[in-house]
């Protein structure tokens, strides 16, 4: 038997080409940028004093220690980034803001205060605000004090409720 004869014509199988992808245009990467090294965050109320401007830490030390006077058995904490004060529960806080410290206390809806030396609009708390060491009567600031103290022990803690 012979062989059949091949066609002149050949077909070809195509063949899987792998194309090479395409280069991508060279990027330049940035250098790392410097981490700013982030203050360590204050973790007891003297810590967070020494962080203050100092004419706003004469205004805090001044406070703190009308507190004591007014009232001995309360405790200072810090809590919530912020000095609290503290008997049968808190009472009062110490926040500073750029301009200004606010001293707000708890139950400062309830307290008997000259008008409108306590801001806020609340159920519940109202604070002082302070901008300079003439805004702080030192007997008013420790009535309010014992009367917010005195509220504590007779109604309990306040985030108890």
């Amino acid at each position: 038997m012979s062989k059949p004869k091949r066609s002149a014509k050949r077909t070809r199988r195509p063949v899987a080409r792998t194309v090479p992808p395409k280069k991508k245009a060279a990027v330049k990467k940035k250098a790392p940028a410097a981490k700013k090294k982030r203050a360590a965050r204050p973790s007891t109320v003297d810590a967070y004093v020494q962080t203050l401007p100092p004419p706003m830490q004469a205004m805090v030390n001044r406070i703190r220690a009308l507190v004591a006077a007014a009232s001995p058995e309360a405790i200072e904490a810090f809590k919530w980034a912020q000095p609290v004060y503290e008997a049968s529960g808190p009472f009062a806080y110490l926040r500073a803001h750029q301009s200004h410290l606010n001293f707000g206390f708890w139950r400062g809806a309830l307290l008997e205060a000259p008008e409108g030396l306590l801001e806020g609009t609340g159920t519940r708390m109202r604070h002082l605000k302070i901008a300079a060491p003439t805004d702080i009567d030192d007997e008013t600031f420790k009535d309010l004090v014992r009367q917010a103290v005195l509220l504590n022990s007779r109604l309990g803690n306040p985030t108890q409720q």
